[in-house]
């Protein structure tokens, strides 16, 4: 998990290694996720919840190209619903997106 160091590490670092262990190549979004990490790591520092705003203001930074935030969305949302179903299924407590 060194790679990553925001509030949402350790989950992400979970949500790639399920992807792995389920036949997955794990680079295929760390790359996206370890920029999120940071991204939210930087401009949101004392955040512990991930929102709908958060995701939007991050997908929509003009630093990116098109094709990047595509595929930054695409990874995004696959998290979102895998925090999603853990939630659900395992009733593990953390902050629920609005």
């Amino acid at each position: 998990m060194d790679e990553f160091i925001g509030a949402f590490g350790e989950r992400i670092a979970g949500f790639l290694d399920d992807r792995a262990a389920r036949g997955f190549k794990r680079d295929t979004w760390v790359r996206h996720f370890i920029k999120f990490d940071r991204w939210v790591f930087q401009t949101h520092p004392e955040t512990t919840e991930l929102t709908r705003e958060i995701v939007y203001e991050w997908i929509d930074d003009d630093s990116v190209s098109p094709h990047d935030a595509a595929q930054r969305s695409s990874g995004i949302r696959m998290f979102g619903k895998s925090l999603l179903s853990k939630v659900f299924l395992y009733r593990i407590s953390f902050p629920i997106p609005n």
